[in-house]
C-alpha cells in the first residue's frame, strides 16, 4: 500500500470541460425558467385580469371594488364581459375565476367603502 500511487481519473480537454460547466449551469437555469412557481401560479388570475378586464375595470371606473359574487355570478359576468369583446382565453377562465372568487367573492371580507 505505501508507496503505491493513487491514480486519478485523466482531465478532459478544455472544450470538454466548458461544455460540462455549462451544461451544470444552464439546466438548472433552463428548468427554474420553464417549470410555473408558486409565486407567478398565484399571480396568474391577477394577470390574466388586468390584460382582459382592467381597460374597463379600474379602481376608478367601473371599479369592481363593491362587488362580491358567488363564483356562478362570476361566470356569468364574465360571458356577459367576453359577449361584450373582453379577450379572455377560454382556456384561462378557470384561473380568473378563481381570482375573481377570491378577490371579490363573498369570503374575500367586506366590500370597500366610497
Amino acid at each position: 500500500m505505501a508507496g503505491e500511487a493513487v491514480a486519478f481519473p485523466a482531465m478532459p480537454a478544455d472544450g470538454e470541460m466548458l461544455n460540462r460547466i455549462f451544461l451544470a449551469l444552464a439546466v438548472p437555469a433552463l428548468l427554474a425558467l420553464l417549470l410555473p412557481s408558486p409565486a407567478i401560479a398565484a399571480d396568474d388570475g391577477a394577470s390574466i385580469f388586468a390584460q382582459a378586464c382592467a381597460l374597463c375595470h379600474t379602481p376608478t371606473r367601473r371599479s369592481l371594488d363593491k362587488k362580491r359574487l358567488t363564483r356562478h355570478e362570476w361566470e356569468a359576468a364574465t360571458e356577459r364581459m367576453i359577449g361584450y369583446g373582453a379577450q379572455v382565453p377560454k382556456a384561462k377562465l378557470p384561473e380568473l375565476l378563481n381570482y375573481l372568487v377570491r378577490s371579490h367573492g363573498p369570503a374575500s371580507g367586506p366590500p370597500a367603502k366610497k
